[in-house]
């Protein structure tokens, strides 16, 4: 008996291939967009992977700089203000009102503060502290510059040395708070019990150093 080639009803040969080519020829297209879509996904999650670790380490870099930065070059003015003439009085003058004028701050602040300053920053500081800083540090400056410590200096160079020490100590201690605040931190370290860390406590301190090393630079020309 010869048998026969069994062939799907109502098609010949050659549409037999055809069709089985056919079949073959998309089951392949499919495969290729599927590993083309995969591919793609895999490489948007790389470029993300790589974008995400390399802003970490720019990151974590800037961190590590800034804390080489923040303290050792603003406190480095403190050798340079205590080699200039009457150095050791300019360095007493600078740390007595700094910390009298923070002294002032805390003090009005907490007893008739109403308005806060930078609530978003340091919501515990206030317009009224602010300003009672910026008035005791004036008065520190004349008494403990001309009137003890300096007694080269005019009145008016005093006040003047208060009213940037005013500003720029409150900034410094502004500046330590958003540092803080970006790590999710309350204190800066807990040496000092209720005070929190030694940043803490020379934030304001760190700003005035360079600001009058370079106030007296440019007003006395030394």
């Amino acid at each position: 008996m010869h048998q026969r080639s069994v062939r799907p009803r109502g098609k010949s040969g050659p549409e037999v291939q055809r069709a089985e080519e056919d079949g073959v020829h998309e089951v392949g297209d499919q495969l290729r967009e599927q590993l083309f879509r995969a591919n793609i996904a895999r490489g948007r999650r790389m470029v993300c992977y790589d974008g995400a670790g390399i802003a970490a380490a720019k990151l974590a870099f800037a961190l590590t700089l800034l804390g080489l930065l923040y303290v050792s070059w603003f406190l480095g003015h403190a050798l340079l203000l205590r080699h200039l003439a009457d150095g050791a009085g300019l360095v007493l003058v600078l740390v007595s009102v700094t910390w009298v004028g923070e002294t002032a701050a805390y003090a009005v602040g907490s007893w008739l503060g109403r308005h806060k300053l930078v609530p978003a920053i340091s919501p515990g500081k206030t317009v009224e502290g602010a300003l009672a800083q910026l008035v005791a540090s004036i008065v520190a400056a004349v008494v403990f510059g001309p009137g003890w410590l300096l007694p080269s200096w005019t009145m008016g160079f005093a006040a003047g040395a208060g009213a940037i020490l005013g500003v720029v100590g409150q900034l410094g201690d502004l500046a330590e708070s958003a540092i803080k605040r970006s790590v999710g931190v309350k204190d800066a370290g807990g040496l000092i019990p209720g005070h929190g860390g030694v940043l803490d406590r020379i934030d304001g301190l760190l700003f005035n150093v360079p600001a009058l090393y370079y106030y007296v630079r440019l007003g006395t020309g030394a």
